[in-house]
């Protein structure tokens, strides 16, 4: 059983979608009823142009085990690709009872974007802006999602209220608002203020310390 996982994931990783269904439908015949094997099939029925049979496989690891995140998200990304928004909204609902992490912030700013909801979007990236970690991966995707649907400025303000507010705020934040167009507009202490506030909140965090030196 082991080994087929291992060698499952390993032809995902590589991109090769054909052996990696035939790995996890191998995997759901050795463990039938589990939701990682459900939820592996499911991917790879996605990734080779199955829609409705790996968004079925996702729901029934859902029904295994609510908590299984990984489920949930992939079938969010597959219904709003697929322009369900009503089941990717109850998917989302699901990521939010279970997950909160800032991903599924992400994931929030996605369905309003798609449902043309600024002031959603919005709070959400909020959400993101004070949340933990130093991946920059959930700071910039929610950014680049709010630029496409063209609400920059609004995302910068967030960006300069999260790291001015005194409270917690995520470190990559200060960085990428000295980076956006409101920061390169500011006065330049005040760039280095937001570098000064990523080193006091995160002193060991090194592009803090590369933002602060660049300006």
């Amino acid at each position: 059983l082991w080994g087929w996982h291992q060698l499952a994931e390993w032809y995902n990783d590589t991109g090769r979608s054909a052996h990696y269904l035939e790995a996890a439908s191998e995997l759901v015949r050795l463990q039938p009823g589990h939701p990682v094997s459900l939820t592996m099939r499911g991917e790879a029925k996605l990734q080779t142009g199955d829609r409705d049979g790996g968004k079925s496989d996702l729901r029934d690891a859902l029904k295994l085990s609510a908590t299984y995140s990984p489920a949930a998200a992939i079938l969010f990304d597959a219904c709003l690709a697929d322009d369900e928004i009503r089941e990717a909204r109850q998917t989302l609902a699901v990521l939010q009872e279970h997950a909160a992490v800032p991903e599924v912030a992400v994931k929030q700013i996605l369905l309003a974007v798609r449902t043309d909801d600024a002031d959603g979007a919005v709070r959400s990236f909020a959400e993101v802006c004070e949340g933990t970690g130093q991946s920059p991966f959930p700071v910039q995707s929610a950014l680049n999602e709010l630029r496409s649907a063209g609400w920059e400025e609004r995302a910068e303000r967030v960006m300069r209220e999260a790291w001015q507010g005194g409270g917690p705020f995520h470190p990559w934040v200060p960085i990428f608002w000295v980076e956006s167009g409101e920061g390169r507009a500011a006065e330049p202490n005040e760039r280095v203020r937001a570098a000064d506030a990523c080193i006091k909140a995160y002193p060991k965090f090194m592009p803090g310390h590369d933002c602060k030196a660049e300006q």
